[in-house]
């Protein structure tokens, strides 16, 4: 279980600091071509989209599953406590403005959709769930592909 959320605070760190460059070098490039907002959100919420594929795939390639479906989930469950912390703290122990940022770059795999669809610091909370999420699944997935596998062979 420790083994995962290790693994699983790397993945995050990874994933994140990928889309987060991604998403810079994106609106460089759309900034320089005066592409409209409503083509730069699309784009920005692909880049999202891009970003949970591979935490799904990585963590289909790396996690290992508990046996036990909320094993499972608590093996991955770092990144969201490490989130969770993060946005108490800036939620009840900040005055906001820029405390907020040590959320976001904590998140910053999830950067491009929050900017899109998020109006506010508060239910930035949401999208802290979706790398432990997507980390769960693709390793419950995973056991059910072996079982599948070696029940037809």
């Amino acid at each position: 279980m420790i083994k995962n959320n290790i693994i699983s605070l790397i993945v995050h760190m990874l994933v994140s600091v990928l889309i987060w460059f991604t998403a810079g070098f994106i609106t460089d490039l759309l900034i320089k071509l005066s592409v409209s907002e409503t083509i730069t959100n699309v784009i920005y919420i692909v880049t999202s989209i891009l970003g949970w594929f591979l935490y799904y795939k990585i963590g289909s390639k790396l996690l290992v599953s508990q046996k036990n479906v909320l094993k499972d989930f608590l093996s991955v469950s770092s990144v969201l406590i490490a989130a969770l912390l993060i946005w108490c703290y800036c939620f009840f122990f900040t005055d906001g403005g820029w405390a907020w940022m040590i959320l976001g770059i904590y998140n910053a795999s999830n950067y491009p959709i929050s900017s899109v669809l998020i109006t506010n610091e508060v239910n930035l909370i949401w999208v802290s769930f979706i790398p432990s999420i997507l980390l769960w699944i693709s390793m419950i997935n995973r056991k059910h592909q072996k079982e599948n596998f070696t029940t037809n062979h």
